[in-house]
């Protein structure tokens, strides 16, 4: 489980990088036309070891003039169990980062953890 959604964040964070390099900028510059964000909260995201919330996902998409889904990875850029969940998802047009992987936990299994999704 951690192994999907560990790819899920890190080709997220690929995109971001390159969309980032792609219009020049600094992750310094990055991060001040997001908001209150340091550098190392973009290197983060770009790590994939944070992942941005909903709010942030779409803030970085108004940036780069995206759409949302251009900006989530698709199907074929994450492992095949991320797949079966995202396919699940597909009929929705409006993606809920969130709820997919609230979703996926409790597929899993997984009891969340306090104050957390």
């Amino acid at each position: 489980m951690r192994l999907v959604m560990t790819d899920y964040y890190v080709e997220l964070g690929n995109k971001i990088r390159e969309l980032r390099e792609h219009n020049g900028l600094t992750q310094e510059e990055f991060a001040r036309l997001l908001g209150n964000y340091s550098a190392s909260a973009i290197s983060y995201f770009e790590k994939g070891a944070r992942h941005p919330k909903a709010e942030e996902i779409s803030k970085i998409a108004e940036i780069f003039q995206v759409n949302i889904e251009e900006l989530l990875p698709k199907t074929e850029d994450i492992s095949s169990e991320a797949i079966k969940f995202r396919k699940e998802k597909e009929g929705h047009k409006n993606l809920d980062f969130d709820q997919l992987f609230k979703d996926i936990k409790q597929k899993k299994g997984l009891k969340p953890i306090k104050g957390n999704l």
